[in-house]
């Protein structure tokens, strides 16, 4: 049997993910941190070590679910999709899913006809992938063309 189509998490996606996000949240604690001292005349020597220690530990919780999700893999043969992951092999037949989107830059999401929602986390090139995946969708239109 072999695979149509298969896909991995990427190292390099996840350190992409995890540097904006770790910029962004940083930013925003430091701007809130910042809000506060100026709105109840307090110092600004908190704000900075704050935002800080907090950020590490998103980025911590971020490292997690990459040590989780590093070894999935997805293909996609004979009508299903097959996930080969840490906690063992599932398949969804193409018949289930209902559509498929980008999230969040790395992430696609899998909606199913029970209104279940599977992830596919850290993938190298999100919108191939949804692409790939929509266009053997029974009765579902083609993916429309990206805007690059």
């Amino acid at each position: 049997m072999e695979a149509e189509f298969s896909w991995a998490p990427s190292r390099q996606a996840f350190l992409r993910r995890i540097a904006i996000s770790t910029t962004l949240t940083f930013a925003g604690l430091a701007a809130l941190g910042l809000l506060v001292s100026l709105w109840f005349d307090a110092g600004i020597l908190w704000v900075f070590p704050t935002a800080a220690i907090l950020t590490i530990g998103f980025a911590v919780e971020d490292y997690q679910g990459w040590r989780n999700a590093r070894l999935d893999r997805w293909s996609l043969s004979e009508g299903r999709l097959l996930h080969e992951g840490p906690e063992g092999m599932g398949m969804i037949s193409l018949t289930d899913i209902r559509r498929v989107r980008v999230r969040f830059g790395t992430r696609v999401i899998l909606f199913l006809a029970d209104g279940t929602r599977v992830a596919m986390r850290y993938l190298p090139h999100p919108r191939e992938t949804a692409a790939q995946i929509a266009a053997l969708l029974p009765d579902s239109p083609p993916p429309a063309p990206s805007a690059t």
